[in-house]
Formats: C-alpha cells, structure tokens, sequence
C-alpha cells in the first residue's frame, strides 16, 4: 500500500498534534494531584527533574522517588506515551512504529531548542526510550490483532458432533 507523501506529512502533523495534546492534559492532570507550585507551558519540555535520579538509589535513601517534580515529570511522559498509543491506533492501520519514532526525534529536537541545550541527563533517555518501546510493542501488537481479525484469523472454529 503506498501512501502519497502528502499523506505522511499530514499524519505526522497530527500525530504531533495528539502528543502534544495528551502530554498537556496529562501533566496537567498529574499538576493537580501532586499539587505542584509552579506550571508553565515548557511542562512537557523539562528534563532537569531527571537529573541523578538512579545514582541516588541507595538503601533506605527515598528522597529522589519521592520528589514531587521528577515523579510528576516521570509519570506525565509514560502516560502521554501509553495513551498517545489508543490515538495513534484510531487513524494509523500501519506503520505506527516508524509514526511514534519520528514525533519521538521531534520531540527531542523540540526539548533541544525549547531549553537552548542537548539534554546530557542520561536518566531523561532512558525514560524516552521506554516510553517508546511501550508504544511500539502495544501498538504494533493491537495492530496486529486487529489485522488479523479483519482477515478473519481469530473467529472461533465451530464444534463438529462426533458421528
């Protein structure tokens, strides 16, 4: 199946458009429950909160997990991931993999540019890259059932009696 290159670009802008969309609905959800001080429109931009988050994983030594700022950073950027997903399944049948990897790269160029510096936070990645392996896995997956439904591969196999 081709699809025209205008096709793309228009899919593209919309999956931007709905991660966008969904990682401001979620952080500001997660704004509220954490009852945060400050929320600014660069939510979905902050890296900072990332910062020594795994080297601080000493026994009995919470302080870190229990940061309102990283968790709320942490928690804002999985979700918008996860859900982003069920979004990307309603008008996607293909390619989901390739869509959520390109909105993913603009994603980072677009933290690039909004804090003026490359994120060297390493933790920062890590968490991007789950989030986008999720999405790949559990998209891909639903798609593929979906694929195969249509196809007519999951009905149930009538019973024969026995003669």
């Amino acid at each position: 199946m081709t699809i025209s290159t205008g096709r793309i670009f228009l899919n593209i802008l919309v999956c931007l458009f709905s991660f966008y969309a969904v990682f401001y609905i979620s952080s500001t959800i997660v704004f509220g429950a954490f009852s945060l001080k400050t929320f600014d429109g660069t939510t979905p931009f902050h890296y900072e909160s990332f910062d020594d988050v795994f080297y601080h994983l000493v026994p009995f030594n919470q302080t870190v997990w229990t940061s309102q700022p990283f968790l709320s950073d942490f928690i804002a950027l999985e979700a918008t991931y996860i859900f982003t997903t069920w979004i990307y399944l309603i008008f996607l049948d293909s390619w989901l993999w390739d869509y959520a990897i390109t909105v993913t790269i603009i994603h980072c160029a677009i933290v690039c540019a909004v804090n003026l510096t490359f994120p060297l936070i390493w933790e920062w990645w890590v968490c991007v890259l789950i989030g986008l392996t999720l999405m790949i896995i559990l998209g891909e997956s639903i798609n593929a059932c979906c694929n195969c439904r249509k196809k007519g591969k999951f009905t149930p196999e009538k019973e024969t009696k026995p003669t």
